[in-house]
């Protein structure tokens, strides 16, 4: 740090907060240099850990290919465009049904996407719905027929060695196919996928979607029964961590964040994730930071390619 007359610019900061009248406070010092408390303290977790566009592309890149991979594994479809991937299950669940906006998109543009957006999954009139994640929070889908679901924070975490907690139940790594039907049964449940109840659960997931050695995959077992999941997929220098679920009886007793530093350091690089209301206050105590707000849409019905041409209307 510079240095002024022989003291860092940060000791004559304190030195000059220390000397301000009792009804100044720090907060208005700070903020007369140009930022608040709370900011410089934001700023300087963000800036610690450089979250610069590399780690933010790599990081939605990594959440585009683990959507893809169920799909191309259980016999789907997908594809990949310039500015989105999309990936349709056999599935009548929007969890497996996923459009990701790779880079940011001018609002211009929405029409024209939305139209290959809609053709693509009309080829499957019976798929059910559809999701949009768009980390980058720059598209009004509202006008062609999407209905704004929620916004999750997109979250980054330094690779700085983190203490493990106290292992609150056994976790134990899906490979098998007895193992697969153990995390899918329990996923279901700790998500609330009703639709997929009496799916066999290999036409969920099952051992293909490690074929290729990024995905790795989770159960929490307590006393013997699977209470929780968690998945970690390995791409582009990021670690992304995924399908976080507990079952509803055994919430609130620490599972969900053991199942969470499991995938969160399954590699050495930074790692990413979506955050819910319930798991945000968790994961920002794990040390992750909200970088993107992740605006989802969501699409109930699959019309046919020509309802609209690129108009919204």
């Amino acid at each position: 740090m510079e240095a002024v007359g022989g003291r860092s610019r940060l000791a004559l900061r304190s030195h000059r907060a220390s000397l301000l009248p009792d009804y100044v406070s720090v907060d208005r010092w700070n903020q007369r240099i140009g930022l608040c408390r709370e900011a410089r303290f934001a700023h300087a977790r963000l800036a610690s850990f450089r979250v610069g566009c590399r780690i933010l592309r790599s990081g939605v890149l990594n959440m585009a290919r683990m959507w893809e991979t169920p799909a191309r594994t259980i016999g789907g479809r997908w594809v990949r465009w310039s500015d989105a991937w999309a990936a349709d299950s056999t599935l009548a669940t929007r969890v497996f049904n996923r459009v990701t906006i790779v880079r940011r998109v001018d609002p211009s543009s929405a029409a024209e996407l939305v139209d290959r957006i809609v053709q693509f999954y009309s080829a499957r009139p019976d798929g059910g719905e559809y999701l949009v994640n768009d980390p980058w929070g720059t598209l009004n889908l509202e006008p062609y027929g999407f209905s704004r679901w929620w916004s999750l924070p997109f979250m980054v975490r330094s690779p700085a060695v983190a203490p493990r907690p106290r292992a609150h139940c056994e976790i134990r790594e899906a490979r098998s196919k007895g193992e697969f039907g153990d995390f899918v049964r329990t996923l279901v449940v700790g998500f609330g996928l009703p639709d997929l109840a009496h799916v066999p659960t290999s036409q969920v997931m099952d051992e293909r979607v490690l074929a290729g050695g990024a995905m790795r995959c989770w159960i929490g077992v307590l006393d013997g029964r699977p209470i929780g999941t968690s998945v970690a997929y390995i791409s582009d220098g990021v670690v992304g961590v995924y399908l976080v679920s507990v079952v509803p009886t055994m919430r609130g007793r620490g599972f969900g964040e053991a199942l969470t530093w499991q995938a969160t350091l399954a590699d050495r690089g930074p790692s990413t994730l979506q955050a819910s209301g319930l798991g945000r206050p968790v994961y920002e105590r794990m040390g992750y930071v909200t970088a993107l707000e992740c605006a989802t849409w969501i699409k109930t019905d699959r019309e046919a390619p020509g309802y609209f041409r690129a108009t919204g209307t």
